[in-house]
């Protein structure tokens, strides 16, 4: 990725820049013995975002990043559910997926769930304020290594995610512009509102059991 012309308004744009300068924006290896958890920007008439990611410690390790546009949520929740190079710990969704479809009177959370069928389980991240939710993500930001390859369209979201600018006021608003950017964005705020400080670190067996294992050392930087 080319990080030389900044986004004016830009929410990420230096966290992204210091992500950039750190190698931590390069190569970033699936760790077999950490489960996958994904996030998730529902579009109902628009793009659906998500986000695959395994947590060591603080550090967020970003796989992958997928998008699909004027797709059923159905074939999209097959179609993760069938990347099996995966073990999933839970799916992350926003609050709007408890909303109940008037045909059937279902919600999609619990469409998800079916899909899913116990590779990972599908959660409700409780509404939040946009503000928090960037703070947040500024912070998560400087936790995570990104896939350069893998996540290239969800990285260049994150740099355009960006302030609504007024013509006639010639002035910036303090609400995010909603465009192409904003579904990797709102995915990627869904990791940092509910996992940003978690200090344990993951195994897929951990997952089976109540007790967590003690926290070990981190595995350091991607490699561009």
């Amino acid at each position: 990725c080319s990080f030389a012309a900044g986004v004016v308004g830009s929410y990420y744009g230096r966290v992204m820049e210091e992500a950039r300068t750190q190698n931590r924006i390069g190569k970033v290896p699936h760790d077999q013995l950490l489960p996958v958890h994904t996030y998730w920007d529902i579009g109902i008439d628009d793009s659906t975002a998500v986000w695959f990611g395994q947590r060591r410690g603080l550090e967020r390790r970003w796989l992958a990043y997928r998008e699909w546009k004027d797709t059923p949520l159905l074939d999209i929740f097959e179609e993760v559910n069938a990347m099996r190079q995966y073990r999933y710990a839970l799916h992350q969704f926003p609050h709007d997926s408890k909303h109940r479809e008037k045909s059937t009177g279902r919600r999609i959370i619990e469409y998800a769930n079916d899909v899913f069928d116990g590779n990972g389980d599908a959660v409700v991240v409780p509404i939040h304020s946009i503000e928090d939710g960037i703070e947040a993500t500024r912070h998560l930001i400087k936790q995570s290594w990104f896939d350069e390859e893998q996540c290239e369209l969800g990285i260049y979201a994150l740099l355009n995610y960006r302030k609504k600018f007024d013509e006639k006021l010639q002035a910036y608003h303090q609400t995010p512009l909603h465009d192409w950017s904003s579904h990797g964005a709102d995915a990627f705020r869904m990791a940092a509102w509910v996992d940003s400080d978690e200090p344990e670190v993951d195994t897929v067996e951990s997952w089976q059991r109540t007790v967590k294992p003690k926290v070990i050392r981190s595995f350091g930087r991607a490699r561009q």
